[in-house]
């Protein structure tokens, strides 16, 4: 099995997960950061990550993957609102998701600037040298 193959698998699992979780009366205190928007930064970060190890190498994937995780935070808000009686939809959720989003695409920018300072100093061989 491929490494794409397997994460997708994974992704597909922690997507289960977490909506079983958010449409949960009350998660169990082991699912929880102890704070409701961490619960919701680390989870769609790792969401995030899974999303873009499930994609093929292709142009603006921090996009698609930034836009599934996004959309599942959404759905997550708009499933609450609809289908429980003890959670609420609330935008600083959904902005705490973006964050998560964000702290993950951020860090692959600064580690794609580094990466391309250091191949740019001599002190690290590029794809084509390789």
């Amino acid at each position: 099995m491929s490494t794409t193959a397997f994460c997708r698998i994974l992704l597909v699992s922690v997507t289960v997960a977490i909506l079983t979780l958010a449409l949960m009366p009350a998660p169990p205190s082991s699912a929880n950061l102890g704070w409701d928007k961490a619960n919701h930064v680390v989870a769609m970060a790792v969401v995030m990550i899974l999303a873009l190890l499930s994609l093929r190498p292709v142009p603006r994937r921090v996009l698609l993957a930034g836009l599934y995780t996004l959309l599942l935070g959404a759905l997550i808000e708009v499933l609450q609102a609809l289908l429980t009686t003890t959670r609420c939809a609330e935008w600083s959720d959904l902005a705490a998701d973006g964050a998560g989003i964000l702290m993950v695409a951020g860090t692959l920018q600064l580690l794609h600037h580094r990466r391309t300072r250091f191949v740019n100093m001599g002190l690290m061989m590029s794809d084509e040298q390789n």
